[in-house]
């Protein structure tokens, strides 16, 4: 629900009243979704072209981009953290 929330673009009041859910369900949806880190995905890197940097969005908007010669020692922590944001 949140996700849809974020996706329509409306105000929170404008949304609770189209979705027919209490204004102060959303907030606390809201609330829960901050506060629960999201979970890390292992992909591995493959293909023809060297890339730079690596870029990582997550689904709350903020995004990060790393160089590619960056240590996976040094990465994972960084990601790690950056999750429980």
């Amino acid at each position: 629900m949140v996700a849809a929330f974020q996706r329509s673009g409306q105000a929170p009041r404008q949304w609770a009243e189209q979705e027919q859910v209490g204004l102060a369900t959303v907030y606390r949806w809201l609330r829960q979704a901050r506060s629960t880190p999201a979970p890390l995905v292992p992909v591995r890197l493959s293909g023809p072209t060297p890339v730079e940097a690596i870029r990582f969005v997550h689904p709350r908007g903020w995004r990060v981009e790393v160089p590619a010669s960056l240590p996976a020692a040094q990465l994972l922590p960084l990601l790690a953290g950056l999750a429980a944001c």
